[in-house]
């Protein structure tokens, strides 16, 4: 049931209404505890008591003395402004209950300070008027304006200060509850943000600041607020210059040249309206750029032109290659058997295909080139290249390539691949029965999932250690269950089996109407990935430290050593103890037989890195260096290079950043608009998909705030569902509304920056948030157990009948900031803001992908970070991508690259020179005497090396000279005849290679400059 995004606001305006009450207290008038540790939002301490504390400015962050207003001073200045002071007060009485008292309302006629000096007013005034009405003497407040002539204009600072005497009596705290400050008459000029840049696409104008609170500026009225609140706007991808084109699955794969050719004759019609030199001129105008402007304005216009021009050319190759003709169409008919939900390409992502298209044939000057998709999170960007994967593998089958990996994905966190691995599976199983019916020849379109041991076995043996999956126990196959229905006919009809025949662990559809017809090709285990070469491998990154180790590996990136005769068997590869004729069948004997295909098609068509921006400081660097050896390896093995393919929700120094992993140039797609928000592609529409609202508790730990809000949330939520509030009533809503909305905003994120923070929230949420039954919580973390995760995950997905039953808290880190995708997540808690603001944008894009979302940022407002935020959190929002952090990577690292080395050369000699050998050269004296027999030349290998990373002799003389020192030490043990070693692995006066690009992490510090 789907329920209107109207209703959805009222709802989370009501929410958020309702926890701003609960933090300030305005819905209650008594209490039995001190109410200055009871609320949150709203309080000002004493200034004599804050000063005490000796902590400066940040103090007064922690516990504030005062609010207020900063603006800067127009040119027509008003001689007075009008200030109003308004506060509560709760007073103790004999019963020892607190009471609150009426509002108090106090209103100035404040003359503007002619030069810089500071004005104080209102003491004599509160003091008498809270005495009047209370009794009290010690509680008193007064309005200070300063005007600080050091700028130009002139800045006015007009504060609230509470000048309560710091001794706390029997029957007061001294703290001003409720206060607020307004300002009339507050003629003004707008601040320019300084952290940002002028830029033609982007306003940075503030037209004030609060203190120590928010503010709301209309005109010449400002106001201060307890909540920062910034709406952030869903895509329109389908506004007026886009409309009556048909970019639907059905009309591409019937008859794509018009509509394609549409698309681009709507493309140039709206460029001609928004970049012609005419038009640049006349924004300058409008908006006031400046020359610098203007020309970075002219630049961005060449970059549509270019984009214009790789789109043309996409339509021209649909219209004279058959070939690819065909692929594209076979896609779109793939992509219209999906089953989801939608029938429709958004139009950036047809045109990115077709930009892409010439990558499928001109492999060679495209390799030179990283194409990124850039888009807002949750725009489609997974679809987008899976649409591209789909075409390349429909191209390779039909010139000829009929088995092996067109792509391989990669995802730099295990939650990413998890989530990600369905999407993959629907689509290949959809292009797999198209296959079919157009008889297609080659194998079948499968998938492969390429982890960690941890989530998935490297390999079933015979003879299991401790640890290991157990062939011969029945329950084993159910602990490898992970897809979860089955992507031929999406029925939950998939049940696990080993099959010891052919040695496989299989997802097998139990549906006997389904077109799969048993077995799915979806391979988890690593030997099998190796036996099969599934169309499309997809896992995480860190799975290429492998390289080093695993030679079997050499079918992911080139052709394997054979085919077992075996029928069912698949590749071999190189002979081992265990696969005495490199079949990977335990105790086959069959014979091998040559390769069905030509050895040079074996090479993959497109290596996938989502989230682009996550390879960074020492993962990035190590990376960098296994990506050059992917490199070189299927250059050498096939004499081609794999198109590497990018994504990213965030940008910053892109082109230095893939430069730097992959040695290439980088080409983003696709190009902003003039403005942020009024691209060609999509624009901002008038749907809110996410509400930020930045908090920053006062007088309280962050920690408690976040059990007061979660308490509030769910006691309503709880309220709600046992008819105790008419939300009915008051929201005008009927019941299934009530239903829905229960559903999609009845479970809480809380997303931590450290596993420390959500270890205390956990426990918090054990033994703080008292409510109606119990407090459902599931952690989505690092260090949460894969199975814990598929059925966290699940009962998110599928959530049971009775909400008491349901989960109603997760907790989750870094690990659930990308690729999640679940529209029963609405609202999330943010403890403190993220170290980088690319992990902000993306952890809070968990949240409204379907349904309006909201996210209570909680400043940790005595770190200068977030002060710094707080202050500016409008702009923050709005402009979250200029924020991102330069991105700290280098590849020219002699401490990573002494991680790296061993892999670097090891793997040359399990996937270039065992091949050459009559034999294995796994132990130390075959490959002595392959040495000997001068079959392994070691200036030639570092040569290799050297090339493969791209070193400058004038720039990298350190790493090429500890390359041949490695070199020189390795080949010296190896003649070593006093020598204890058995394996080439030991002879590395380095160690052993990494088994996972993340265990450099802690152990190899990067040295080396920020991407700009």
């Amino acid at each position: 049931m789907m329920i209107s995004e109207e209703k959805c606001l009222k709802f989370i305006d009501w929410l958020v209404s309702e926890v701003e009450v609960s933090g300030k207290g305005a819905d209650l008038d008594q209490l039995e505890n001190d109410p200055s540790g009871v609320f949150y939002l709203g309080k000002i301490s004493p200034e004599e008591r804050v000063a005490l504390m000796g902590l400066g400015d940040r103090g007064d962050r922690l516990e504030p003395c005062s609010i207020g207003v900063r603006f800067l001073l127009s040119d027509e200045i008003s001689k007075s402004i009008n200030v109003e002071a308004s506060f509560h007060l709760w007073i103790k009485n004999e019963e020892k209950i607190w009471k609150k008292t009426d509002l108090f309302k106090f209103n100035f006629e404040i003359q503007i300070p002619s030069y810089k000096n500071s004005i104080s007013i209102g003491n004599e005034k509160i003091l008498k008027g809270i005495k009047e009405k209370t009794g009290l003497e010690n509680v008193s407040a007064e309005i200070r304006v300063d005007r600080n002539t050091l700028g130009e204009p002139d800045e006015l600072i007009v504060t609230f200060v509470n000048c309560s005497d710091s001794e706390i009596y029997a029957n007061s705290d001294g703290i001003l509850y409720e206060s607020k400050l307004t300002i009339n008459n507050a003629t003004h000029k707008p601040y320019y943000l300084e952290a940002l840049p002028d830029s033609f696409r982007y306003d940075r104008r503030i037209e004030a600041y609060g203190i120590n609170c928010s503010v709301y500026v209309k005109n010449k009225y400002i106001e201060t607020t307890d909540l920062t609140i910034q709406d952030k706007y869903r895509p329109d991808f389908q506004h007026d210059a886009l409309k009556d084109i048909d970019l639907s699955f059905k009309g591409l794969s019937e008859a794509p040249l018009e509509k394609c050719k549409s698309l681009l004759s709507a493309y140039k019609k709206w460029g001609d309206k928004k970049w012609s030199d005419d038009k640049l001129h006349e924004y300058a105008g409008q908006y006031g750029w400046s020359d610098i402007m203007l020309e970075e304005a002219k630049n961005a216009a060449h970059e549509y032109e270019e984009e214009v021009k790789r789109i043309s050319n996409g339509i021209d190759l649909l219209q004279k290659n058959e070939l690819i003709m065909k692929s594209f169409k076979l896609m779109n008919e793939s992509m219209l058997n999906l089953g989801a939900n939608y029938n429709s390409w958004r139009p950036f992502q047809v045109g990115f295909l077709l930009a892409n298209l010439n990558s499928l044939v001109d492999k060679e000057s495209e390799a030179n080139l990283v194409d990124i998709v850039w888009f807002a999170t949750g725009g489609g960007k997974t679809e987008t290249y899976l649409g591209l994967i789909l075409t390349a593998a429909f191209f390779d089958r039909l010139k000829g390539k009929i088995t092996g990996v067109t792509a391989w994905s990669r995802f730099p966190l295990r939650m990413l691949s998890l989530q990600q691995t369905q999407r993959f599976a629907n689509a290949l199983a959809a292009a797999e029965i198209i296959r079919k019916e157009n008889k297609i020849s080659g194998a079948k379109f499968s998938l492969g999932f390429y982890v960690g041991s941890n989530a998935t076995p490297n390999s079933i043996p015979v003879e299991p250690r401790h640890g290991q999956p157990d062939p011969d126990d029945e329950n084993m196959p159910n602990n490898y269950k992970l897809l979860q229905y089955c992507p031929f006919c999406h029925k939950d009809t998939i049940k696990m089996d080993f099959n010891r025949i052919l040695w496989k662990l299989e997802h097998v559809c139990v549906n006997t109407e389904c077109p799969s017809q048993g077995a799915l090709p979806f391979y988890i285990v690593d030997d099998e990935i190796y036996r099969f070469l599934p169309t499309v491998i997809v896992g995480t990154l860190d799975k290429a430290a492998v390289i080093g180790l695993q030679s079997s590996m050499r079918g992911i990136i080139g052709s394997p050593h054979g085919f077992c005769e075996a029928n069912g068997h698949g590749h071999t590869y190189a002979k081992r103890s265990r696969f005495p004729n490199g079949c990977l069948v335990p105790g086959c004997k069959a014979d091998k037989k040559p390769l069905p295909m030509d050895e040079n098609l074996y090479g993959m068509s497109f290596r996938l890195q989502d989230e682009i921006h996550l390879l960074k400081d020492s993962l990035g660097a190590v990376d960098a260096h296994y990506e050059s050896l992917l490199d070189s390896l299927q250059f050498e093995i096939t004499n081609t290079r794999a198109k590497i393919l990018g994504s990213s929700a965030t940008l910053a120094g892109y082109e230095k950043h893939i430069d730097i992993l992959y040695k290439r140039e980088a080409r983003v797609f696709p190009t902003q608009g003039v403005k942020i928000d009024e691209g060609f592609w999509s624009t901002d529409s008038s749907q809110v998909m996410r509400k930020y609202i930045a908090i920053s508790p006062r007088g309280v730990t962050l920690e408690y705030a976040v059990d007061k809000i979660i308490t509030k949330l769910q006691i309503l939520i709880r309220e709600i569902v046992d008819k105790k509030i008419n939300i009915e009533g008051i929201l005008e809503l009927t019941q299934e509304d009530v239903d829905k909305l229960v559903d999609i905003y009845g479970t809480n994120v809380i997303y931590g920056n450290t596993l420390r923070d959500l270890e205390a929230t956990m426990r918090s949420l054990e033994t703080q948030i008292l409510v109606k039954g119990e407090l459902n919580t599931a952690s989505l973390t690092g260090q949460t157990a894969f199975d814990e995760v598929i059925s966290t995950l699940k009962r998110i997905e599928e959530p049971e009948i009775d909400y008491y039953e349901r989960l109603h808290v997760i907790t989750a880190s870094s690990m659930m900031s990308h690729g999640v995708d679940l529209d029963r997540l609405n609202i999330m808690i943010m403890l403190g803001v993220p170290l980088t603001t690319s992990e902000f944008i993306q952890s809070t894009a968990r949240v409204g992908r379907k349904y309006p979302g909201f996210v209570f940022v909680m400043h940790k407002i005595g770190r200068e970070r977030d002060a710094g935020i707080y202050r500016s959190f409008n702009k923050f929002i709005e402009q979250g991508d200029r924020f991102v952090e330069p991105i700290p990577i280098t590849r020219r690292s002699r401490r990573v690259l002494e991680r790296t080395i061993a892999a670097l050369a090891l793997s040359r000699i399990i996937f270039i020179h065992e091949p050459k050998s009559e034999d294995n050269l796994t132990t130390v004296l075959k490959l002595r005497k392959y040495v000997l027999d001068e079959k392994l030349d070691e200036s030639e290998e570092v040569e290799k090396i050297i090339n493969s990373l791209e070193l400058d002799i004038n720039i990298d003389a350190s790493l090429i000279s500890d390359i041949k020192n490695w070199y020189n030490i390795f080949i010296r043990n190896l003649n070593d005849p006093t020598g204890t070693f058995r394996f080439p692995s030991e002879l590395s006066p380095t160690g052993q290679p990494m088994r996972s690009l993340r265990d450099v992490e802690e152990n190899a510090p990067i040295i080396g400059g920020l991407i700009k």
